[in-house]
């Protein structure tokens, strides 16, 4: 067989028979796009309850490991010694289901309605907040007639606009909610009925998680080489790393964020103290532009209802960003991504610009995997040729001799 293939005529034939072989794949698949999109659709449709199911476990995971490891690791003494894993993983998992079903709970129960009523005001108070809105500005400017005539001229289109979108278009989406809950009643049951088998599936695999574990790295070994698959689960170890450290830390800290920003408002009687406290928590998560993305639309906010205190909001959200940023960030997450500035603002660029909002919540974790991919490619590569691996060694590189693999420098470093 190894003669049959050291002749270069039938190493040709191979070759243009894997290109053929190929080319009609890929001929296919672009033929039955359309079908091989509504297949995959469809699948995914159907396993929906265990995509669900996977996803509320790996957020609950890293609770359960945390009471395994803490306030459940010495189980009673009553309990015999064969069950002590069963009673710290079925309590474990028993106490994080419950925490979550409370916290969506709470969710809908309290703060949701809230945020709907605080909304409702908004939108029925807009004209009276305009009027004050008005008259304050007219007290500002009463000495400035170049700029009081640019305001006259402009500002009775821009609030009777206003209030004619609020009223047009936002409060009939808003009121007909309870309609479009209604019509669509069979999808919602449909959707609640996956979400709740989901949640039977997480219990499964977060009691059974080793084993299944287990099982992918058998099937994996039995059908790689074992060099390829212990790289496979380097990577699956860093990828669960990076994203749990960042997303835990990074709820965590913006929870804190948000729980202070909403006890400042109400010591000093902002307006809508709960909605703002939320915007400023939710935008919290996205790196760099999310304090930005969070206090515009809540400055304006402010602005139109009590036009003096949002000075005062303003420098409140920059001391609370500089606690954040010099702070708590680092205290919660360190270098959880271990990116540079500049990578984190490239991937907020470019994942935003891909998957809008979502993406510039998941684009620094998922960069950040792919760049320590290509970093470590790289890394092997350079190792197997015997070249160094800092980047420092690069910087002033001319060449590389090929006999000695002797480093060439533009200069000599040493002076």
């Amino acid at each position: 067989m190894k003669k049959l293939f050291d002749n270069k005529y039938v190493c040709w034939a191979v070759t243009i028979l894997s290109v053929l072989v190929i080319g009609l794949l890929l001929y296919f698949v672009l033929l039955r796009y359309a079908g091989i999109l509504h297949f995959c659709g469809r699948l995914v449709k159907i396993l929906l309850p265990f995509i669900y199911g996977f996803a509320i476990a790996y957020i609950l995971n890293q609770f359960v490991k945390l009471l395994e490891n803490t306030i459940l690791k010495n189980p009673p003494s009553f309990i015999p010694k064969k069950y002590h894993f069963k009673y710290r993983r079925v309590l474990s998992i028993t106490i994080a289901s419950i925490v979550l079903v409370a916290i969506i709970a709470l969710l809908f129960v309290i703060i949701i309605p809230q945020v709907l009523k605080s909304f409702d005001m908004l939108v029925d108070n807009v004209p009276y907040y305009f009027k004050s809105f008005k008259a304050w500005l007219d007290d500002y400017i009463v000495n400035k007639p170049t700029i009081r005539r640019i305001v006259n001229e402009n500002y009775d289109n821009i609030s009777k606009n206003t209030i004619k979108y609020l009223n047009d278009i936002i409060m009939p989406e808003r009121k007909s909610l309870i309609g479009n809950i209604s019509s669509g009643f069979l999808s919602i049951v449909k959707t609640i009925s996956n979400i709740i088998i989901g949640f039977i599936i997480s219990i499964y695999v977060l009691y059974n998680k080793e084993l299944f574990g287990g099982q992918f790295k058998k099937i994996m070994y039995a059908i790689m080489p074992i060099d390829k698959v212990n790289i496979i689960i380097d990577n699956i170890k860093y990828t669960d790393k990076v994203f749990n450290g960042f997303f835990m830390g990074k709820i965590i800290d913006s929870l804190i964020i948000g729980v202070i920003c909403y006890i400042f408002m109400l010591i000093f009687k902002f307006p809508f103290p709960l909605i703002i406290a939320i915007i400023i928590g939710i935008t919290n998560i996205i790196p760099y532009f999310g304090p930005f993305i969070g206090a515009i639309p809540s400055a304006i906010f402010i602005l139109i209802i009590s036009p003096h205190k949002v000075l005062g909001f303003l420098i409140f959200i920059f001391i609370l960003q500089q606690f954040d940023g010099n702070i708590l960030g680092p205290k919660i997450l360190g270098n959880k991504t271990g990116l540079k500035s500049f990578w984190v603002l490239f991937a907020i660029i470019l994942f935003g610009g891909l998957f809008n909002v979502l993406g510039m919540i998941i684009g620094v974790p998922l960069f950040s995997i792919i760049y320590a991919f290509i970093s470590g490619l790289c890394n092997r590569s350079l190792d197997k040729k015997k070249l160094s691996t800092k980047t420092y060694d690069y910087i002033d590189l001319a060449a590389i001799e090929n006999k000695n693999n002797k480093y060439v420098y533009k200069y000599d470093k040493r002076k």
